[in-house]
């Protein structure tokens, strides 16, 4: 059961991901991550839920699992959809114009040839007290 919920939580995301819709959901890859984490989030806690009601019903733990996840994936949907884009914290010049990228030469380029030319032996002059 819980395998089959990582399957799903992939499947998801690969739909996600391949979907030609316009919807933001599909194009925006904040928008998508929250809702797969938010999917995921959702399926594991709702099997957390059947497993605490088969196999201990008078203990009810799954919610803690639930406070704790949800802590997380909170702030990630909140900032994927409901958080607005806010103007950075440096003040905002006047857009200062392109420089022209410099025009190359017609000169045609040297060509660097594939073969190693030897090396010059350079001898060190010798100093007095040898």
């Amino acid at each position: 059961m819980g395998w089959g919920i990582g399957v799903a939580a992939h499947a998801l995301a690969f739909w996600l991901r391949h979907t030609r819709r316009r919807e933001r959901v599909f194009i925006d890859c904040k928008a998508r991550g929250a809702v797969i984490h938010l999917f995921a989030y959702v399926a594991v806690i709702a099997l957390l839920f059947i497993v605490n009601l088969t196999m201990t019903p008078k203990v009810w733990w799954f919610y803690w699992v639930a406070l704790g996840w949800g802590a997380g994936v909170a702030p990630h949907v909140w900032c994927a959809f409901f958080r607005k884009n806010r103007p950075t914290s440096r003040p905002q010049s006047t857009p200062q114009p392109k420089a022209t990228p410099k025009k190359r030469s017609a000169a045609p380029k040297k060509r660097i040839s594939s073969k190693k030319t030897p090396r010059k032996k350079t001898t060190r002059p010798r100093s007095p007290t040898h």
